[in-house]
């Protein structure tokens, strides 16, 4: 249970767990919509702030109920439960007292009204029967009988009915009344304030309709979004034509096809390792080397992308060890070279990693040796995945020839590849390089292929 003064650890996919003041930060974002309706991720940062601000401009403390969306963040706890400003909000909410709606307020205005005109008028009609001879019990049972006729005993019965019609009707729009009475009170409102993005929606942008300059291209142009999120595609030829085949069995008809599709890490596969991927396992020393600053480390792979983690990581980390699966290391020799130059590099050959270890975060590995069998444990706070990419071209397989690895083998010249009309362009390619900037490159030269391709063929 945390109290005040408690230092606390967060990285991302953690939410908050209480108002905390930051000391340390690598590259912190985090997600306060529901404190301040913004929906973009804010950075925050161990400065000091001059003077009293809003919760947005307090860079320098993360809050309760909030989402860590990346990096890493240490401080001291400064507010728990109800002192949070979560907590805060949630008290204002109980402590507001129930309001009368404008209609309840006119309805008792009303009632009130009819009261102290009908009571004025049996007084009136009660002093004339007398005054005229009729007897006093007679005249106050007149009154009194007025006096009842005159109060509406079915306005709250009508009120109720109106306010559930409105009810029912807004129920067919899709929305949700909890409380009858707000059906008046939104009827009576004319200006409706909200704040930004996130605060009356799902933060979720969707695509409720399409508008094509030209009739002729929408089907194209209809390809083209579909290329662009995450659909499983599958491609089938129909004579020069191409078919691509969504996992929910739609099917859209195209002349060409540029796959760009990537590349993911490969993976080891051993108990642990996915349990603690984000929390001590990673594929990306140059993204989230940072995070290990001053601690034990290790990477997995002796090829040039291990051999380059390793280095990157020597000049972050405490200690780095290196396990290669191979007697010897596969990395070119400039790279050897310098790795052996490491004062903090350890190189562990012909082991294999068989299983990762830790309780929340990691703590060890466990390798064996392949000549021995003999198993031994490795305590370390880090370890990077360095063997390599698995291309995603299940989107051409049976279809378009791919290498031994599962790459998309493709024309230099044009990104062309096997098939006719289907180009390929990045990683998902047997191009050796694996950059962003020549993936950019790939990419213009697969659409200049297909546009070639199009003005040729048709």
């Amino acid at each position: 249970m945390l109290t005040v003064g408690d230092v606390v650890i967060i990285e991302d996919g953690d939410y908050v767990p209480a108002d905390i003041r930051l000391f340390e930060t690598v590259n912190l974002k985090v997600e306060e919509s529901g404190l301040t309706g913004e929906s973009l991720a804010v950075e925050k940062n161990i400065d000091k702030i001059d003077g009293t601000v809003g919760i947005g401009d307090r860079k320098n403390t993360v809050f309760s109920s909030s989402l860590v969306t990346y990096g890493r963040g240490k401080g001291y706890v400064i507010a728990i439960g109800m002192e949070t400003e979560v907590g805060k909000i949630a008290q204002m909410i109980n402590e507001v007292q129930d309001k009368q709606t404008p209609l309840k307020k006119k309805l008792n205005s009303l009632g009130k009204t009819l009261a102290l005109l009908a009571s004025i008028i049996c007084v009136i009609i009660f002093l004339i029967g007398i005054s005229t001879g009729k007897s006093v019990l007679s005249m106050l049972i007149t009154a009194i009988s007025l006096a009842v006729a005159a109060i509406p005993e079915g306005l709250p019965a009508v009120a109720t009915i109106v306010q559930a019609m409105g009810v029912k009707k807004l129920v067919s729009k899709n929305a949700i009344v909890k409380k009858m009475p707000a059906v008046e009170t939104l009827g009576s409102a004319t200006i409706i304030c909200s704040d930004k993005t996130g605060t009356l929606t799902q933060n979720k942008m969707t695509v409720v309709d399409t508008y094509v300059v030209e009739k002729n291209n929408e089907e194209q142009f209809l390809n083209t979004l579909l290329l662009c999120n995450n659909a499983k595609i599958v491609i089938k030829e129909d004579g020069k034509d191409k078919i691509l085949v969504t996992d929910d069995g739609k099917s859209y008809k195209t002349k060409t096809v540029i796959v760009a599709t990537g590349a993911k890490p490969r993976s080891l596969n051993i108990p642990g390792e996915a349990e603690y991927v984000g929390k001590g396992v990673h594929y990306c020393s140059t993204c989230d080397g940072p995070f290990y600053k001053g601690l034990d480390v290790a990477v997995i792979g002796g090829g040039n992308s291990g051999v380059e983690a390793a280095l990157d990581l020597s000049g972050i980390a405490k200690s780095v060890t290196l396990i290669e699966f191979m007697p010897e290391l596969k990395a070119d020799k400039v790279l050897q070279e310098k790795l052996a130059e490491q004062p903090n590099v350890k190189t562990i050959l012909n082991s294999a990693t068989v299983k990762v270890n830790g309780n929340e975060f990691v703590e060890s590995i466990v390798y064996k040796s392949r000549e021995t069998d003999e198993e031994k444990t490795l305590n370390v706070e880090g370890m990077f995945v360095e063997i390599g990419l698995s291309p995603r071209s299940e989107v051409v397989k049976d279809l378009a020839e791919t290498n031994k690895i599962g790459e998309i083998v493709i024309n230099p010249e044009n990104n062309s590849t096997s098939v006719a009309g289907i180009f390929a362009a990045g990683d998902v390619t047997s191009i050796r390089q694996k950059q962003i900037i020549i993936a950019m490159g790939e990419g213009a030269k697969a659409a200049l292929g297909a546009f070639e391709y199009l003005i040729t063929k048709y």
